[in-house]
């Protein structure tokens, strides 16, 4: 591996590493998700942010901000999982013009069955990576994130 200079084409050449890297990835996991489960990254992500937090309702607002990838209309998806008994939806106690989101029975029951196979397929999506990479990497990509969160 050369040296990288602080160039904006190797930052270029790097953004772009790294975006391969992601779609790589994110096209194996969701393939797998999708044929095993008919499910995306996307509803996974949504069941994922319900089932680990706190309390049985969150605020559509809240939902979206914990969200990995809010491409697309969070709505209609939200509409689509409803309409599917994934989650159910009400009005926010605490403020009648909005709605909360709650996973229901059918919904956790799902999360539970795809996220032991998610577990597997991540790591073997890193199985050639070793742990000291992995932690290097973790930290670097830690230090970036924290950089753009600065600006």
């Amino acid at each position: 591996m050369g040296e990288f200079d602080k160039s904006p084409e190797s930052a270029i050449s790097l953004w772009h590493q790294m975006l391969q890297c992601y779609k790589s990835i994110e096209r194996n996991i969701g393939g797998r998700m999708h044929d095993n489960y008919q499910q995306s990254l996307s509803r996974f992500d949504v069941l994922t942010k319900l089932h680990d937090h706190d309390e049985d309702w969150i605020s559509v607002g809240d939902l979206t901000k914990r969200l990995l990838d809010t491409g697309g209309s969070i709505s209609a998806l939200l509409t689509r999982m409803e309409k599917e008994e994934l989650l159910a939806r009400r009005l926010n106690p605490a403020d009648r013009r909005s709605f909360q989101i709650g996973l229901t029975g059918k919904g956790r029951a799902l999360y539970q069955d795809i996220s032991s196979d998610y577990s597997g397929w991540v790591a073997a999506a890193l199985e050639d990576v070793s742990s000291e990479e992995r932690d290097l990497l973790y930290n670097l990509l830690g230090r970036l994130k924290r950089a753009q969160t600065d600006r």
